[in-house]
């Protein structure tokens, strides 16, 4: 696309989004080394894919992706705290939402259909990478805190046991705040945090992304439908979970029902 006196202003737009997809990339980069969340390596890999096309879509069209700066490169090896590392990326993707909708605007308004149909594919994708990163943010500041010897105080069933359920439900609160889909209804629930050391699950060596599949025999897929089971249970009873672990294994595991709320 030649910058000429009717395609410049978007030329000039595409030229804007290429340089904060170079920023995201960056961004995406940092997060990979500074997340050792379960799952969230496998997230940032996919978004990271995403914005290599995005780079080399913009590419196709004549402009130069340069080369990273030192600056860049230095950010990419020093990974941080996961939290800066994923609101970094944050503000990288949020920046490409405006920077896509001022293109496909310019290019509906002068007529580069090619250009809008890139724009909306592009929009699309950073829209999705900020969900992406916002289900990331609970985790990663629970375990930062974990890291500074703060654990999860809630004395419900389930966080008396070692399953935290607070970060799971700050997932859940996040993403309804932006009108989002939250936790997915699936197989079992899914610990999203590590077990409180002492606990009953971290004696049990349960780990951050396994699944709690049942309680007695019965299925649950939800926070509710966890706290409902163990509260079946009187203080001090035992109760049967069966685990499903990330590694694809299962097994069962006698826990005793030891505090909630009065």
């Amino acid at each position: 696309m030649t910058a000429d006196s009717t395609h410049a202003p978007v030329h000039r737009r595409l030229t804007d989004a290429l340089d904060i997809e170079l920023g995201v990339a960056a961004a995406l980069a940092s997060a990979a080394r500074a997340l050792d969340q379960a799952g969230a390596m496998a997230e940032v890999e996919r978004l990271r894919t995403a914005v290599r096309e995005h780079v080399a879509a913009l590419a196709a069209l004549g402009l130069n992706p340069g080369d990273p700066s030192p600056d860049t490169l230095a950010a990419t090896e020093r990974g941080g705290r996961p939290t800066q590392a994923i609101s970094s990326a944050q503000q990288g993707f949020a920046a490409a939402t405006r920077a896509y909708a001022d293109l496909y605007t310019t290019a509906r308004v002068l007529c580069e259909p090619e250009v809008c149909d890139l724009a909306m594919r592009h929009l699309a994708h950073h829209i999705e990478g900020l969900r992406v990163l916002a289900r990331m943010l609970p985790g990663a500041l629970a375990r930062e805190l974990n890291a500074d010897g703060l654990f999860c105080r809630c004395i419900c069933p389930s966080c008396g046991i070692g399953a935290c359920l607070c970060v799971r439900n700050s997932i859940a609160v996040v993403a309804d705040a932006w009108g989002w889909p939250g936790l997915p209804i699936g197989d079992g629930v899914e610990l999203r945090s590590p077990p409180r050391p002492g606990s009953q699950l971290a004696a049990a060596d349960i780990h951050e992304g396994d699944r709690i599949v049942s309680v007695d025999g019965t299925q649950v897929r939800s926070n509710d439908e966890l706290q409902a089971a163990l509260r079946k249970h009187p203080i001090g009873d035992t109760a049967q979970l069966w685990i499903k672990s990330s590694t694809g294994e299962h097994g069962a595991v006698a826990i005793s029902h030891v505090s909630d709320w009065p």
